[in-house]
């Protein structure tokens, strides 16, 4: 299995228990959200959302803008069946955000947690920025490079490797014409066993490519060093490019 269908088949087993695990993400689309809000948008915004997952950012989208016209993508068919119950003028697509199929363009592109299981991110970045309207805007966030530093440090002393995706840094991201913020979020778990079950839980699990799986011992004797409270921080990225007006 290719890695594009092994990150889409990791959140399809998930789909029906993702939210109850998702306080990171609810978190950033709220964020996502209020700057979205303030953003001067036509009445009746196009709005394309990519990787949509359950419909965490696209139903604080649709209170807002609840006269604009959706159109929310996801990869995995048993999130998008899950978003597809929002109430308001939404359609629905699989689409893999990587490569989406669109032959429109659009007043609003957004994206919440998606756009760091891409094969090809920056690229794929660019490639969004193309479906804008005139004076429309892309709007994301994404995971940092200090994301589970905790965790990577914790490895490191036990001389093996985190298997922690690789993330742009701010200055990757700055080379590009872009507005960027950023946050540290500290998530408090009871053990590292309890950390690893929750990405587990979320479908985000799936280590970076070319990593190979630690010795059942090895990782015990980590976990066992970690039993009571083990703090990881999100490192969150808000990302946002408004095309020229034309």
């Amino acid at each position: 299995m290719n890695r594009r269908r092994q990150v889409t088949a990791s959140f399809d087993a998930v789909a029906e228990r993702y939210e109850q695990y998702a306080a990171v993400q609810r978190h950033a689309a709220l964020r996502l959200a209020d700057a979205l809000n303030q953003l001067d948008l036509p009445r009746q915004p196009n709005v394309l959302e990519l990787g949509c997952g359950t419909g965490l950012l696209s139903n604080l989208l649709l209170r807002h803008r609840p006269e604009g016209h959706f159109l929310l993508t996801d990869a995995s068919l048993p999130m998008l069946l899950t978003a597809r119950r929002l109430p308001g003028p939404i359609r629905c697509a699989v689409m893999d955000a990587q490569a989406p199929a669109v032959n429109d363009t659009y007043d609003l592109i957004a994206s919440n947690l998606t756009w760091q299981w891409l094969d090809a991110p920056l690229h794929s970045f660019s490639r969004w920025m193309k479906w804008l309207k005139p004076g429309g805007w892309l709007a994301m966030t994404t995971l940092g490079e200090k994301t589970f530093a905790e965790w990577t440090a914790a490895c490191h002393r036990e001389h093996i490797p985190s298997g922690i995706l690789t993330c742009p840094t701010r200055q990757e991201w700055e080379s590009l014409p872009v507005r960027v913020t950023e946050e540290l979020l500290p998530v408090t778990h009871p053990s590292a066993l309890t950390f690893l079950q929750e990405l587990r839980a979320l479908g985000a699990d799936l280590p970076a490519p070319g990593y190979r799986p630690l010795p059942g011992g090895t990782l015990r004797r980590l976990l066992r060093r970690h039993q009571e409270g083990f703090t990881v921080s999100y490192h969150l990225y808000y990302i946002f490019w408004q095309n020229s007006p034309g």
